[in-house]
């Protein structure tokens, strides 16, 4: 199939895929693009691997937008498409989160939703 470099180089060719819901963004890729980046053009970074970050886009960008992000990410881009609501509710959030850091460290965003859920329902023994 190839790396994941081309495989990020072809998915711009054609329709990219879509991405159900984005419901929250990882710790650890919140500081991949500065905040006025992802609020002006509506993206936000929720994965990497192997030298190659997936953007979430609310819409498809061109050549030179993709160049852009692969500047600042100093990364390929593997861009996904969420829908712009989603993506500006998680934007809102990075912001809240910044104003009050306090409110990230939640254990909701250290773990996967179904893993908070399951360790939610533990009986708590002292």
């Amino acid at each position: 199939m190839g790396t994941l470099k081309e495989m990020a180089y072809l998915v711009r060719q054609g329709p990219l895929p879509r991405l159900p819901s984005l419901r929250y963004v990882p710790l650890r890729y919140r500081g991949w693009l500065p905040l006025p980046v992802a609020r002006r053009y509506q993206c936000l970074v929720i994965g990497v691997a192997q030298g190659v970050v997936t953007v979430a886009l609310a819409r498809p960008g061109n050549a030179a937008f993709y160049a852009l992000l692969e500047e600042i990410t100093s990364c390929t881009v593997f861009p996904v498409l969420v829908s712009p609501s989603s993506l500006r509710l998680a934007i809102r959030r990075l912001e809240r989160d910044q104003r009050h850091p306090s409110l990230s460290l939640h254990p909701a965003y250290f773990l996967h939703p179904h893993q908070f859920n399951t360790l939610s329902r533990l009986p708590l023994r002292f």
